[in-house]
C-alpha cells in the first residue's frame, strides 16, 4: 500500500511538468535584427517576437524569452507584420461577376473560396498573409467580399461590401450613366435604412461593415462622400485611374482612405506620385494587388515606388500592413505584431521597401507556411 501511495504521489508530482511541456513547445520566439511591431512606429533593433497558440503575446525590445523556450535566430533579417491586400480575386471558384442585375447583394464570396488554390503561394511569396477576396466591378453592388488568410482560411464573419461606380458597372444594364448610378445608390441606401434585412448592403448602409467602392475620378469620390456623411458609411475608395495632382491642390482629405492599384517597373510618374499627393492631403493610402489580373509582387512595388517619390517610408509600410487592416475592420488582429494580434509575419533579408530585399520566410498564426530556400 505504501508503494502504491508513493507511485501515486510521483505521478501527481510529474503532472505539472507534463502539462507545462506542451505549453513551452507551442511558444515560437524569434529574434530579429530589426523588428517592426507597428509600421507607424518604425523598427526596433534586436527585438523579440513571442507567439503562443497562434497569437502574439510579446514583441519589441522589451519582450522576454519564456522559460525553456528556444529562440529562432533571425538577427540578420527584418521581422515585419504580414502584408494585407485589400483587393484580390484569386482562390475563387467559377465566375465571380454577376451581370444580370445592378444589385447582387445576396452574393457572398465566402462560399466561393477554394482553400487549396495554388495562387495563394504567390501571395505568400510576396509577403502577403491576409487578402480581401472580391467580386468584380460588373454590378453597382456585386456582393460581399471576404477576408481570408493566404492559406485559405476565412476570418470568421468579417465582410466588406463591394460596389462600383465605374463604367464596367453599366454592364448589368440600366442605369448606364454615372448620375443614374449615383441616384440608384442613394435610393437603395434610403431603402436599406428602412428595411429590417441583414444582408451585406444593409450592413454597409448602417455603417456596420465597410464598402470598397471602385471609382475613376474625384467627382465620384465627392458624390459618395456626401452619401457617407448623410448615412454614416465607412468607405474605401478603390482608385482605378491616377488622380491628377492639380485636382488635389488645397484639399483636406483627412478621414478618407484610398486603395491604390499595383504597379509595374514601367509605371508613369503620375502613378508613382499619387500616394504622396494623397498623403500630403491627409488621406490614408493603402495598396492592393488585384491579383490575378496583376502579379502579387506589384503591391509591394507600388509602395516602394511611392516611398521613392515622396511618400514617407512609415506611411508606405503602413499602407501594406496596419492601414488596410484598419480600413477592413481588422485592426489589432492583422497587419501588426502587437500583443493579441495573429502571429502573421514575414522574414525579409533587408528593409521591406528596398526591392533588393527578399522574402525569406512567411509565418501565419505562428506556423511557417513559406520558405524561399525550400522553394528553390
Amino acid at each position: 500500500m505504501i508503494a502504491s501511495t508513493l507511485r501515486r504521489l510521483a505521478l501527481l508530482a510529474a503532472l505539472p511538468l507534463a502539462l507545462c511541456a506542451p505549453c513551452a513547445a507551442q511558444d515560437l520566439v524569434v529574434r530579429g535584427g530589426q523588428v517592426v511591431v507597428n509600421a507607424n512606429k518604425g523598427a526596433h533593433k534586436g527585438g523579440l517576437l513571442v507567439i503562443r497558440e497562434g497569437k502574439v503575446i510579446a514583441s519589441g525590445p522589451k519582450a522576454k524569452v519564456p522559460e525553456g523556450a528556444e529562440v529562432l535566430d533571425r538577427s540578420r533579417a527584418w521581422i515585419v507584420p504580414g502584408f494585407v491586400d485589400a483587393r484580390a480575386h484569386i482562390g475563387l471558384e467559377g465566375d465571380i461577376d454577376e451581370r444580370s442585375r445592378p444589385f447582387a447583394d445576396d452574393i457572398d464570396m465566402a462560399g466561393r473560396v477554394n482553400k487549396g488554390h495554388k495562387d495563394y503561394r504567390r501571395h505568400l511569396a510576396a509577403g502577403i498573409t491576409t487578402l480581401l477576396l472580391c467580386p468584380g466591378d460588373q454590378a453597382l453592388m456585386s456582393g460581399a467580399a471576404v477576408p481570408v488568410k493566404s492559406t485559405g482560411e476565412t476570418l470568421g464573419e468579417a465582410r466588406v461590401a463591394k460596389l462600383s461606380l465605374t463604367s464596367a458597372a453599366a454592364a448589368a444594364g440600366p442605369p448606364t450613366s454615372q448620375s443614374g448610378r449615383l441616384a440608384l445608390l442613394r435610393a437603395r441606401l434610403r431603402e436599406a435604412h428602412k428595411a429590417e434585412g441583414g444582408g451585406p448592403f444593409e450592413a454597409f448602409a448602417s455603417g456596420d461593415i465597410p464598402g470598397l467602392v471602385s471609382v475613376r475620378n474625384f467627382a465620384s469620390v465627392q458624390a459618395v462622400e456626401r452619401m457617407a456623411a448623410k448615412f454614416g458609411l465607412r468607405v474605401i475608395y478603390d482608385l482605378q485611374t491616377p488622380l491628377r495632382g492639380d485636382a488635389l491642390e488645397g484639399l483636406d482629405l483627412e478621414g478618407l482612405t484610398f486603395a491604390l492599384r499595383p504597379s509595374t517597373l514601367a509605371a508613369s510618374r503620375a502613378q508613382r506620385s499619387e500616394a504622396g499627393l494623397l498623403d500630403a492631403a491627409h488621406a490614408t493610402v493603402i495598396f492592393t494587388s488585384q491579383a490575378p489580373f496583376a502579379p502579387a509582387e506589384g503591391m509591394r512595388l507600388a509602395a516602394s515606388q511611392a516611398a521613392r517619390a515622396g511618400l514617407p517610408g512609415r506611411d508606405a509600410l503602413a499602407g501594406l500592413t496596419s492601414a488596410p487592416a484598419k480600413a477592413l475592420g481588422l485592426q489589432g488582429r492583422v497587419g501588426t505584431l502587437v500583443p493579441g494580434a495573429d502571429g502573421d509575419f514575414v522574414v525579409f533579408s533587408g528593409p521591406p521597401l528596398d526591392l533588393r530585399s527578399r522574402v525569406l520566410e512567411v509565418y501565419v498564426a505562428g506556423k511557417r507556411v513559406y520558405s524561399a530556400a525550400e522553394e528553390e
